[in-house]
């Protein structure tokens, strides 16, 4: 409930979501949705007793904050830095994330540019196959 998936998904198919179906951009979502917590599961496994600073939201719009953090290193390296974008849902009300970004790297754009040739050749249903299986890959620890 804290990502807003479909808005998420939407800007990550870009020109391609009015030619899709309903039913497709559902299958699409639900893959996306299961892809994101898989992603950031794998990646959360990396980090252990970090601090993190998290800085107060900046408003873009009556409908959009984004909320800077910084994962401090405890090696002694620099921190990284990371930028929540939170959108309020139109229709729930709630605020929910649609996209974060490492070190200036957007997640959604980085996506939008990796799947529009699959997007292009072989359409929605490829797509969403391909991000079905990269979401049922088992989250590994890292030692």
């Amino acid at each position: 409930p804290y990502v807003h998936v479909n808005y998420a998904g939407s800007l990550v198919l870009g020109q391609y979501f009015k030619s899709t179906t309903p039913e497709q951009r559902n299958k699409f979502f639900t893959a996306f949705d299961q892809f994101i917590e898989q992603a950031y599961a794998q990646v959360l496994t990396l980090y252990t007793n970090q601090e993190i600073e998290v800085e107060k939201e900046k408003a873009i719009n009556g409908s959009q904050v984004n909320v800077r953090v910084k994962l401090l290193q405890n090696n002694g390296k620099a921190p990284i830095n990371l930028v929540f974008y939170w959108r309020k849902n139109s229709k729930s009300g709630k605020w929910q994330v649609y996209d974060m970004a490492s070190e200036g790297v957007s997640m959604v754009e980085t996506k939008k540019q990796e799947w529009s040739n699959i997007l292009r050749r072989d359409g929605i249903d490829a797509l969403t196959e391909q991000v079905q299986k990269a979401a049922n890959v088992p989250v590994t620890l890292n030692k």
